[in-house]
């Protein structure tokens, strides 16, 4: 796989175009490469990715109108952000002991053992067992299907304000916009008032020191949900689709799946590899907060960069056969080094807080889906979506069967 193909959507979805644009630059040599995207300085370098990452109160996170929502760890920068973070981030850190990888599987396998053998079938029931997840995380065992009612309104809510927030717009539109930003967390609202267990965990985070509103941490409790949520199942969803293109690839895996004193060497390296390739964030913008110089590049306040991770991820100073698909790539073997160009849950201060719980649901739902089913992809590779993940789009051509 090189790469998803044309999206099938209007010339006009302006996300899903930067996307595309990202994936052809790669194709490009590197002194081909235009440096800019619009405005925005591309980045794709290990070493400028580095600077960008560990240095966020210079490098701040820019989401725009994405702060619509309400203000969440996603969207603030330096005290805002230090208030909010830990409110979330011990329950994240608890959940991401090895321990709780038995209760993942658990979680996974019974979701995926009533799901409608088909594409989006499994799809639906990957995100059942994610939501399930990031409750158990606080300790919660919510009835989860009122909050996934909501989440195709989020997505294309999410869509539009970033979209809005690159391309501009006059003043009637961004008071449309945020008013219209409101309707998905007041929605979220009353499902956690309709669960008293939930609203009295989201009062409690708001109690924590620093004390903050309800409906403050509301926004964030629910940003973080989605955002969990959208990624883990989008990683997953590019697993599947890859899984299918090669019977063998698929054999092996489902062999090792099912050896239970394997290590799971060709596992973790498949999943990295979809990573890499299918990135579910697949760019990163950051405004700088000070002139200062990044590489061979001045940038003044205000300026603002574009950190591809589609470009990072297939750097070919720092992968072999960076654009093509390897299911055990000697970069991912057991015993390599880390690889600074690879970084699907960024790094740095502001690196993913979910990161281990995700990387133990990936894991516990390739082993359960390999096992149970057999895929088959079609012949091109795929078109996508994107709102706050990147996510393959499934077709008739896409057939799932239990074994």
């Amino acid at each position: 796989m090189t790469g998803p193909a044309a999206p099938v959507v209007s010339a006009g979805e302006f996300l899903n175009s930067v996307v595309q644009a990202l994936y052809a630059r790669t194709r490009l040599p590197q002194g081909q490469r235009p440096e800019r995207l619009g405005r925005l300085l591309v980045v794709e370098s290990s070493r400028d990715a580095a600077r960008i990452l560990d240095e966020p109160e210079l490098f701040a996170k820019n989401f725009a109108l994405v702060a619509a929502f309400g203000p969440s760890r996603f969207n603030q920068n330096g005290a805002a952000w230090a208030a909010l973070r830990p409110r979330t981030q011990r329950a994240y850190a608890r959940a991401g002991r090895p321990v709780m990888l038995t209760e993942i599987s658990a979680i996974y396998a019974a979701e995926l053992a009533p799901a409608t053998p088909d594409a989006p079938g499994i799809e639906a029931a990957l995100a059942r067992a994610a939501l399930r997840i990031f409750f158990a995380a606080f300790d919660l065992r919510p009835d989860v299907t009122p909050f996934l009612a909501h989440f195709a309104a989020l997505r294309q809510v999410v869509s539009d304000l970033q979209h809005m927030s690159w391309q501009g717009m006059g003043a009637l539109d961004v008071d449309a916009i945020r008013a219209r930003a409101t309707a998905p967390l007041q929605s979220f609202t009353a499902a956690c008032a309709d669960q008293p267990a939930v609203m009295a965990t989201v009062t409690r985070l708001a109690g924590l020191r620093p004390v903050i509103p309800v409906d403050a941490m509301m926004a964030d409790f629910m940003t973080n949900m989605f955002a969990g949520i959208e990624t883990t199942t989008a990683s997953l969803a590019w697993m599947i689709d890859a899984m299918g293109r090669s019977a063998k690839v698929q054999d092996a895996l489902r062999a090792e799946a099912r050896d239970p004193s394997g290590e799971g060497a060709l596992l973790q390296s498949f999943r990295d590899e979809c990573l890499r390739m299918f990135s579910p964030i697949p760019f990163v913008v950051r405004e700088v907060t000070a002139d200062t110089r990044l590489g061979r590049h001045d940038l003044a306040r205000r300026d603002l960069v574009l950190l591809s991770l589609v470009g990072l991820h297939r750097d070919p100073d720092s992968w072999t056969d960076p654009l093509a698909f390897h299911a055990a790539r000697a970069e991912f073997a057991p015993g390599a080094p880390p690889n600074p160009a690879f970084r699907p849950f960024l790094s740095g201060p502001r690196v993913c807080g979910g990161r281990r719980i995700a990387e133990m649901e990936l894991t516990a739902a390739l082993r359960l889906l390999v096992s149970g089913f057999r895929f088959e992809s079609p012949a091109a590779d795929p078109a996508f979506s994107y709102a706050l993940a990147f996510r393959p789009r499934f077709t008739s051509g896409h057939r799932v069967s239990r074994l």
